[in-house]
């Protein structure tokens, strides 16, 4: 790897740009000299995903079938490779797994289109994804209000660089191999989410709330509310959530916090301690 290192760490800084449909985070992914403006999806763990048109240009390693289930539990089989290395603003990862992406999954898993758009925008619209294994565990620190996200050895670091750490929340999580798991207080009882920068809005498996109706819908899926969301103690108060039967890899979880979250509050994930550090002011 290459670019900012440290004498005692690393600093990447990575601006964003959101996609102006769903909201989700959007970045520059280089590979072999040309660009391509992709998601940073979390909520996966698979290091990159492409569009078949720009794969079928790459120099890559052919490593057989992956076969996954989405969100609702629908079942996709794409082909997987091997990239010898992509890069983001300096920062350099090398044997990648690199998946086709599945029209199929993208088809299903656009619940957050409410524009109208046919299939086929949706899918031309989509170059591919970044995922956890891109970055190799190194510490994240999403700061979506100030639209970055920055690879960062320490919180110590970010304090030298001006930003107000003393006023950020310590919140314990987990790693799993479904991703980030937070526990969370609220109405509804204690619940367990999974960090998705790739979903557009906080989805709660609907098992939750049975034998009551919304009047609400939004995403083409019911919406609730809460008074209180609370993490280790700290309230981040009122909050709307989407409810879904989840299935799938959401089988780690009890819902996954979305970008309508995510977007206000900055986060730092210290993945050797297991703890982030989450700004309680909402930007």
């Amino acid at each position: 790897m290459c670019g900012n290192f440290l004498f005692d760490g690393y600093y990447f800084p990575i601006p964003v740009e959101f996609d102006r449909y769903s909201g989700v985070p959007n970045v520059l992914l280089e590979i072999e000299d040309k660009k391509y403006l992709v998601t940073f999806d979390l909520g996966s763990d698979i290091a990159i995903y492409l569009n078949k048109s720009i794969l079928e240009k790459l120099d890559k390693k052919t490593q057989g079938v992956a076969r996954y289930l989405d969100l609702k539990g629908g079942k996709h089989e794409t082909p997987r490779y091997t990239l010898p290395s992509a890069r983001i603003n300096g920062y350099t990862a090398r044997h990648l797994e690199t998946r086709q992406e599945s029209d199929s999954f993208l088809i299903s898993t656009a619940i957050y289109d409410d524009t109208g758009r046919t299939q086929e925008e949706i899918m031309s619209h989509d170059n591919g994804s970044i995922g956890r294994d891109f970055f190799s565990n190194k510490n994240i620190f999403l700061d979506f209000p100030n639209s970055n996200v920055i690879l960062c050895k320490s919180l110590k670091e970010l304090t030298k660089r001006g930003y107000q750490t003393e006023k950020f929340i310590a919140v314990p999580f987990q790693i799993t191999r479904g991703g980030f798991i937070f526990n969370v207080e609220m109405d509804q009882g204690p619940l367990r989410f999974i960090i998705d920068t790739g979903s557009t809005g906080t989805i709660v498996r609907s098992t939750f709330i049975e034998g009551e109706i919304s009047n609400k819908i939004r995403f083409g899926m019911p919406v609730f509310s809460t008074s209180k969301f609370v993490m280790n103690g700290t309230d981040f108060g009122s909050f709307d959530f989407h409810l879904l039967d989840m299935k799938g890899a959401a089988a780690f979880s009890d819902g996954i916090l979305g970008m309508d979250f995510l977007k206000h509050h900055s986060i730092f994930l210290d993945l050797k301690k297991q703890i982030a550090y989450i700004d309680k002011i909402s930007r």
